[in-house]
């Protein structure tokens, strides 16, 4: 009877493993975040009553359907504050939609909230920003502007035309079919003004100008207008799928599902590796290591590695967090600290190290020295770091111990 009850155990649990590997779990902020005015914009609105309809139906996204995956939708984070408690949830993919900062009834994002859903993208979180241009009283994408760096401009009416990055995307050519070209909706269409620079432009507006882009710094999809993904864009009424902005809505989903995630290193016996990208260099103590340009590396010296790919997005010279070997080849035990804000513009501070730090260093993506700071005597607790000179984007901060333990955070600079 145990060994019954045991081999039924098993059976259970890789039944659901089995079925937790075909479902995307989605999430979304629900629509009584803002429940007046021109509201409408996120999974339970009512601009993406069809939109929803298309890709919970099993025909499209399902065991037996066009994209093999079901998708399941939780509406939550309704309230000022809720967004924080996402952090520990088991989220696949998170949709942003748009909201009206000059509207009374929206319950506003708090910085902690951004903070959350910023810290779970760069962590390989996949997010997509249905934007709208900051034309008020219309939408203000402020909200988000200052940790993705994108801001938008009025153009009516605006396309969304695949570049050739887009062309050989599932975006634009996909599983549920050929876009040609996408439309905006209403009265915030336009297109990007300011996107960062590490980033994959996918669509233009017809004559150049940026509608749809993958930021490489976050693998975070941004749409110039969230209508695309709505009726007032195209979105046909209905579950099934028949226009371009039904494809590229379904194809979306698909995309960002099958998008690679940024690297990381792990560690086996003496030997680093990470996953399965177009290319790669290691490096050690920012320097590129001559010749170290496979997926795996031993490292024949203590210091500090790090490694740089090429992704099959488009993305190039997405970097990894670092990894510190010690002299036998085994990872030091890191720094525990924090600092804020982040991101930042003009100061950080070094919040809480538990043991005594007297070396700060920024690296750039590549593993580049940026900038060092000696602290004269071994310092435990807070630290200020003036980084107004750095151009904007995302570096690496790290902290050294006195026995030279290192540890290392992402820092965004606006």
């Amino acid at each position: 009877m145990k060994k019954l009850y045991t081999l039924i155990c098993s059976l259970l649990i890789s039944i659901s493993s089995l079925y937790a590997q075909n479902i995307i779990e989605l999430h979304s902020i629900a629509n009584l975040r803002q429940p007046l005015g021109d509201a409408g914009y996120t999974l339970d609105g009512i601009h993406m009553t069809d939109s929803r309809s298309k890709i919970e139906n099993a025909t499209n996204f399902g065991a037996s359907g066009t994209y093999q995956k079901s998708i399941l939708i939780t509406d939550a984070y309704p309230f000022s504050g809720d967004l924080e408690s996402m952090s520990s949830s088991p989220i696949d993919m998170f949709y942003f939609g748009i909201f009206d900062n000059a509207n009374a009834s929206l319950n506003t994002f708090t910085t902690a909230e951004i903070d959350t859903l910023f810290n779970w993208s760069v962590r390989g979180g996949k997010l997509i920003i249905g934007a709208g241009s900051p034309s008020l009283p219309l939408f203000n994408p402020d909200v988000l502007n200052s940790k993705w760096g994108f801001d938008l401009a009025l153009l009516s009416p605006t396309a969304i035309s695949p570049t050739t990055a887009g062309n050989n995307s599932t975006l634009f050519n996909g599983p549920f079919g050929v876009v040609i070209s996408a439309s905006q909706g209403g009265g915030s269409q336009g297109y990007f003004t300011t996107y960062p620079s590490n980033a994959v432009i996918l669509a233009d507006n017809g004559s150049g100008s940026p509608t749809l882009y993958l930021d490489c710094n976050t693998l975070d999809l941004v749409v110039a207008d969230g209508d695309a993904y709505t009726d007032l864009g195209g979105i046909t009424f209905g579950n099934a799928i028949t226009s371009n902005n039904d494809r590229l809505w379904a194809n979306t989903i698909a995309y960002m599902d099958e998008l690679q995630d940024p690297p990381v290193i792990t560690q086996n016996g003496n030997s680093l590796s990470t996953g399965t990208y177009l290319s790669y260099q290691w490096f050690l103590n920012s320097s590129a290591i001559p010749g170290a340009t496979n997926s795996t590396y031993t490292p024949t010296q203590p210091g500090n590695y790090s490694v740089v790919v090429n992704m099959d997005c488009g993305c190039s010279n997405v970097a990894s967090e670092q990894v510190f070997v010690v002299g036998d080849n085994e990872p030091g035990s890191p720094v525990y600290f924090d600092f804020s804000p982040n991101p930042a513009n003009d100061l950080i501070t070094i919040l809480n190290a538990d043991r005594a730090i007297n070396t700060i260093e920024i690296h750039d993506q590549l593993g580049r020295l940026i900038m060092s700071q000696q602290i004269v005597q071994d310092h435990s607790g807070d630290h200020s770091v003036d980084i107004s000179v750095l151009q904007s984007g995302l570096f690496y901060l790290s902290v050294y111990s006195g026995n030279g333990v290192v540890s290392t955070k992402k820092l965004m600079k606006y």
